[in-house]
């Protein structure tokens, strides 16, 4: 919920071609890379996740040389609850 609420009053998902709700979370279709890595940063920026990159041939044209690749972003948050003990580096 708190995600959702940040991504909604900073614009993260302006570029969004559609977003759906799925059992386990959103998800986010871009047009490109571009747009998709900046809600990446995004969210890395303001909570922590696992972050996972798959790419997978659609098509290719042999005459022009030409690839089409389907990208899919995985980000894994942090399941923290409201009681749970958190320990952080004295660093931070």
């Amino acid at each position: 919920m708190y995600l959702e609420q940040m991504i909604l009053k900073n614009n993260a998902h302006e570029k969004a071609l559609n977003i759906v709700e799925m059992h386990e979370g959103l998800d986010f279709q871009y047009r490109g890379q571009a747009h998709a890595n900046r809600l990446i940063n995004f969210v890395q920026q303001n909570l922590v996740c696992r972050h996972r990159l798959s790419r997978s041939l659609i098509s290719h044209d042999e005459q022009n040389d030409v690839y089409k690749n389907k990208c899919s972003t995985v980000l894994e948050l942090a399941p923290i609850c409201k009681d749970d003990l958190v320990i952080l580096p004295p660093k931070l």
